[in-house]
């Protein structure tokens, strides 16, 4: 089996255990929200009793589920595309536009990714209010979040520039 085969499938494997892990920890992120949310509504309402820390946790919590999330949406061709005259273009003037399309999109995506480590190293030296934990766990979200958008994101438009006459997913109407 030649070497290029072998490194296809195992970054196929590695894509789909990362793939897995993101599915998961958004699964419990969500189900972590909700418990909490539902958690000071009781303790509010029910039991007279304000939970400081439930409320700051669950927004944490959606930060990180967020920026997953994007991720997850590009992955199932979730985000709103409009390429109405694009589709309708030679080949040629097709990948040109996606190809910037594209290039735009990257160039976008690692300037939030490296600006977003200033910030952490900002929230190294914050403590959240109600936790009392570094702010830098709630910023860890952005590069994470926007990196795995970056993978998921190259995933989806490569094939649409190498393949002009390839329709796009919005051509498609089909989530994988």
């Amino acid at each position: 089996m030649p070497i290029w085969l072998r490194l296809v499938g195992i970054s196929q494997a590695v894509l789909g255990i990362v793939r897995g892990v993101v599915d998961f920890v958004a699964i419990v992120l969500l189900c972590v929200m909700t418990f909490l949310i539902l958690f000071q509504i009781l303790g509010r309402y029910v039991f007279n009793y304000s939970i400081s820390w439930s409320e700051e946790a669950a927004i944490f919590a959606q930060v990180w589920l967020v920026m997953l999330g994007a991720g997850i949406a590009m992955r199932n061709r979730h985000h709103v595309g409009v390429d109405f005259l694009i589709a309708r273009c030679p080949p040629l003037v097709r990948q040109l536009a996606r190809s910037a399309s594209f290039l735009l999109g990257v160039w976008f995506l690692i300037v939030v990714i490296v600006g977003s480590f200033s910030l952490i190293g900002i929230g190294f030296m914050l403590k959240s209010a109600a936790l009392q934990i570094p702010m830098a766990v709630p910023y860890f979200a952005l590069p994470v979040g926007m990196s795995y958008f970056l993978l998921e994101f190259a995933i989806a438009v490569l094939p649409e520039i190498r393949d002009p006459n390839r329709p796009s997913t919005v051509e498609e109407g089909v989530s994988e």
